[in-house]
């Protein structure tokens, strides 16, 4: 069967209906990868080093050697595995430089009878699509924002129900920004897969469909978040293009906010709570923090969360406070549901339309 290169927009674009085989080492694989894509290492961690090193003092010829000794037990596992996999016969195949490792499979399952197709310039020409390309484009985001507990995430995830494009940058970062950011959530990516995830998700919301890019001028949803989500730090280029965009502020009350978090961190370990609050210990003030843990000690999970929401709010209000007033459009919320306030966020969005970006006047409501 046939087997070509093909660029990195056609190689994504045939990644949503095909199979993405990665034929790098697990550990390059863990590092950072195409989200969705499928480790089918050619060599191990160890063997990769081996012939590297090999290559270095004895040349290719004696690399190749080492590396046919290698994977020739290994022929037909890498078949079953990609064939296991592979929809309609077809399998996208790539390696770190789109060379030797991404070749030798592309034979191999071609051989065997898949249509293969490799990633011209491999792994490295995603990366710099992702970071040079696709973070660097304009686009018109609206930012939901709010206190910590009014509820961002659940409107986001009732905008997305609604059929609005939106970003979820604490699901992709597992972490939700605070030091309770982290309970009840999967280990964090690392730093290169959650810009591969951030940016693979933009690209597909500038291409909804084949050859149809749309970001300039369809709006797109983003919680409000500063340059760190946990470990992980937002690039720098899509911060800033959120940092100027419009506001839509959810303003629920403190006691509606608390009771949301109690119920949200009530499910979790004393321990998780009592080690989050020591985190910030010096943040909070002592005072504060002994009053906090006391109130958790005793079971009272909702005045420790008022007494902590205090210090948050005062840290958001003063980001808030660096951006243009003429951008924050407040939503009084109160105990309003979520899908009820991403209707009026949506009616709010309809009816000022491309005036959200250029207005110079706030529009409360």
């Amino acid at each position: 069967m046939a087997t070509r290169p093909a660029p990195i927009e056609e190689f994504l674009e045939l990644a949503r209906t095909c199979s993405v085989f990665d034929v790098r080492t697990p550990a390059e694989h863990e590092r950072g990868r195409l989200p969705g894509s499928i480790n089918l290492p050619l060599f191990t961690n160890a063997e990769r080093a081996e012939i590297g090193t090999l290559y270095a003092h004895e040349g290719r010829q004696a690399a190749l050697k080492r590396g046919l000794e290698l994977t020739g037990p290994r022929l037909r596992e890498y078949i079953e595995r990609a064939e296991a996999s592979a929809h309609d016969g077809a399998a996208l195949v790539h390696c770190w430089r789109g060379g030797m490792r991404s070749g030798a499979m592309a034979w191999l399952l071609s051989f065997y009878g898949l249509d293969v197709i490799t990633l011209s310039g491999g792994y490295k020409s995603f990366r710099k699509y992702i970071l040079g390309e696709v973070f660097q484009r304009s686009r018109r985001f609206i930012v939901v924002a709010g206190r910590t507990g009014a509820g961002k995430t659940e409107v986001l995830h009732e905008l997305r129900r609604c059929g609005e494009r939106v970003v979820d940058l604490e699901a992709l970062a597992h972490h939700r920004g605070s030091s309770f950011g982290q309970i009840g959530l999967p280990p964090p990516p690392t730093q290169e897969q959650f810009e591969n995830e951030l940016g693979l998700l933009l690209q597909r919301l500038d291409y909804p469909e084949a050859g149809a890019r749309t970001g300039s001028n369809q709006r797109i949803w983003i919680e409000d978040e500063s340059k760190k989500i946990g470990c992980r730090v937002l690039p720098a280029a899509v911060h800033a293009a959120f940092f100027d965009s419009p506001i839509f502020y959810i303003d629920r009350p403190l006691s509606e906010r608390a009771a949301r978090l109690t119920i949200d961190y009530g499910v979790h370990s004393r321990a998780e709570l009592r080690d989050a609050i020591v985190r910030i210990r010096k943040r909070l003030g002592g005072l504060d923090a002994a009053r906090a843990l006391d109130a958790l000690e005793a079971g009272d999970l909702e005045s420790a969360c008022t007494i902590v929401l205090t210090y948050y709010d005062r840290t958001y209000e003063y980001g808030l406070s660096r951006r243009s007033p003429q951008r924050i459009r407040r939503f009084p919320a109160g105990s309003e549901d979520p899908a009820r306030i991403a209707a009026q966020l949506i009616e709010h969005a309809d009816r000022e339309g491309s005036q959200l970006w250029t207005q110079s006047q706030p529009n409360i409501v």
